[in-house]
């Protein structure tokens, strides 16, 4: 059993919905949670990797083409 199953569920849940679609809008709660660029300027951008690090679901971005 994963250390934390209902971290791994949700992630697993989330990859199956949102990965390799893109961002259409969304919002950002907390700005520590952007670690690079300007939020306004994710939109239209490829939704890449999702992952688990130990308690944290990470949402890896792509570029804004193809």
């Amino acid at each position: 059993m994963p250390e934390l199953p209902e971290v791994e569920i949700m992630t697993e849940n989330l990859r199956g919905w949102i990965a390799n679609h893109r961002l259409r809008e969304f919002e950002v709660l907390d700005d520590k949670l952007v670690l690079a660029g300007d939020p306004a300027e994710l939109g239209g951008r490829r939704v890449g990797k999702v992952r688990r690090v130990a308690k944290y679901t990470v949402v890896e971005l792509g570029d804004t083409t193809g």
